[in-house]
């Protein structure tokens, strides 16, 4: 493959300005990096500049990709997870991220939206709130907010800057499989081709490019509509019903005791929290716990830690149902995590 697959005239002549060349704070430095991990806290902490927590809600043995290209000011993202898993935090100050499917079975949940492979996702004001599927894989580009408005305004002076506070679009099909096809080439050919980095012309051509094909799909997506959120009412419980449980960390709630202090009713709990997450809400703070113990093990002192005190700060309090779900949810014990503990801190040592 030469760089003529991944450019044309045609993309190239649609954007015939330079982005401007001002630097802001969230710049990001020239970077290829690919990883490969079972572990999730590994991938999460990768992803430079975001900070951000990913949390398993699928058991099983976990396989992730991560692939991050720094062009600039432009940062360029390729995830997939094997398993379902829960994504929160916060994209870089002072730039806006875009987010395109490139595998996607049934539904992903951004900003409590449904969406698919029909849908460009947006954010705007920096929230990562992303309940992936199992094989999800996607790609985001991450742009400063400053040169990105002036390419917009440059790409369509009369659109609406209010436009862009929607969370999900829905361009054009025909645009958005251009640009998902083009970010797919140009992850292939950056792995295989590293050193076109150090190329300023390339990198010229590749970020005119992108982001040509991507306000190509944003102004297709103007006279189509977007998919609506879920209920604010469900939205808000969900919300109250993980601060609760998060304020009680080691009183494993039960749904009546949730449903009494909301003031609400099971049944409508229990629909609340499929729409949000897809999940009951028992087995959805089941996963979360899980977590916690799963990562405060990994940064346990390994001289001092005792696997059952944990389990115990996170509500567990049957160690023998505590340990199969754990080994579910993560294919190792919990002591088996602790021992990794060990070893990790003795090779820093």
């Amino acid at each position: 493959m030469n760089t003529a697959t991944l450019t044309s005239e045609k993309t190239r002549n649609r954007l015939d300005s330079p982005l401007p060349s001002q630097r802001v704070v969230s710049r990001f430095d020239n970077l290829v990096m690919s990883l490969r991990s079972q572990d999730l806290d590994e991938l999460s902490q990768a992803v430079r500049f975001w900070d951000q927590e990913y949390q398993r809600l699928q058991p099983g043995t976990f396989t992730g990709e991560l692939q991050q290209i720094h062009l600039g000011g432009v940062q360029m993202l390729r995830a997939a997870w094997s398993q379902a898993l829960l994504a929160r935090g916060q994209c870089p100050p002072g730039t806006i991220a875009f987010g395109v499917h490139l595998a996607l079975e049934g539904q992903a949940i951004w900003r409590h939206h449904a969406c698919d492979r029909r849908h460009l996702l947006v954010n705007p004001d920096r929230e990562v709130d992303l309940k992936a599927t199992e094989g999800y894989e996607v790609a985001v580009i991450t742009l400063e907010k400053q040169r990105f408005q002036e390419q917009l305004d440059h790409f369509c002076p009369n659109l609406d800057a209010a436009y862009l506070r929607q969370p999900v679009l829905q361009p054009e099909p025909a645009r958005l499989n251009a640009l998902a096809d083009y970010l797919r080439l140009f992850f292939n050919w950056m792995e295989a081709h590293p050193e076109s980095l150090a190329q300023s012309p390339l990198q010229t051509v590749f970020v005119q490019d992108m982001v040509t094909l991507l306000l190509d799909a944003i102004v297709s997506a103007v006279q189509r509509p977007s998919p609506r959120p879920y209920s604010s009412k469900r939205v808000y419980l969900v919300k109250q019903a993980e601060a609760l449980v998060r304020a009680n960390p080691q009183q494993p709630l039960t749904l009546a005791v949730l449903c009494q202090a909301l003031r609400t009713s099971e049944r409508t709990l229990i629909y609340s929290f499929q729409d949000v997450f897809d999940m009951s809400p028992m087995a959805y703070f089941k996963a979360q716990r899980l977590n916690g113990v799963h990562r405060q093990l990994k940064a346990a002192n390994p001289t001092e830690a005792r696997v059952k005190e944990i389990a115990l700060q996170w509500g567990f309090t049957h160690m023998g149902h505590f340990s199969q779900d754990y080994k579910m949810m993560f294919n190792e014990s919990p002591s088996q995590t602790l021992r990794r503990s060990r070893s990790v801190s003795a090779g820093e040592s």
